[in-house]
């Protein structure tokens, strides 16, 4: 509730206005969907979705791409922002040259400050991966930087996403609700499955970090621990 609404600014305000904007409400406790039926009213863009009961990161994407009706796919968590052009950068790219995914530049966002990951591989470099080289570099990199695992700065098209969304639920359906690193989950078979991965600069993804975020360390040592295993 505290984050969403700049969330949603940031998304209505892209330059590129031709947007399917859907909300998956997964039982929030707090204002949430009275705050989402507010912007519903003002921008006929936006669709929810409510889950009946908590299901997780995981599957509120899958519920959400499922009922999407657009050529590509990308995914926003609730408390992150965009720069105003990031539809656009990313769109035209993958238009221009036929990519499965698009790969974007984010940065930490403190709110009193932005930190910049300076050395992040799709920030240093130009891509244009095609064919065997596209899982094969993902596997090389060996987790090193999580650019390449995380879901949220990439644009994807969405017959990629077909091709994988059955082995999405299976695994949704055995693992139920994960804390951590469901981004690898569907970043694996993604990557499997693309056949042409480039990146984009000058758009950001910001990245927001505060303490009550799932993957922020927490103070119990045993939730920590948790987390972990």
């Amino acid at each position: 509730e505290k984050y969403l609404s700049r969330c949603l600014d940031s998304i209505l305000r892209q330059t590129y206005e031709n947007l399917e904007i859907i909300v998956v409400d997964d039982c929030s406790t707090d204002q949430s969907a009275k705050l989402i039926e507010q912007y519903m009213e003002q921008d006929e863009r936006i669709k929810q979705i409510t889950h009946e009961k908590n299901r997780g990161l995981f599957q509120a994407r899958i519920s959400g791409a499922d009922i999407a009706t657009g050529k590509y796919l990308a995914f926003v968590d609730s408390d992150d922002h965009l720069s105003i052009d990031w539809f656009r950068t990313l769109l035209k790219k993958a238009e221009a040259v036929k990519a499965d995914i698009v790969v974007g530049e984010w940065c930490y966002d403190y709110d009193e400050k932005k930190a910049y990951c300076n050395l992040d591989p799709f920030r240093v470099k130009d891509f244009c991966l095609e064919g065997n080289d596209v899982l094969a570099a993902f596997m090389e990199q060996e987790g090193r930087s999580f650019s390449w695992s995380v879901v949220w700065n990439k644009l994807y098209a969405k017959t990629l996403w077909n091709q994988c969304v059955s082995e999405f639920r299976k695994f949704s359906r055995k693992h139920g609700h994960m804390i951590m690193w469901e981004d690898i989950a569907f970043s694996s078979g993604l990557w499997a499955h693309a056949q042409k991965v480039v990146n984009v600069h000058h758009a950001n993804y910001y990245y927001f970090q505060h303490a009550g975020a799932s993957t922020a360390p927490q103070k119990s040592r045993k939730r920590n621990l948790k987390y972990i295993t």
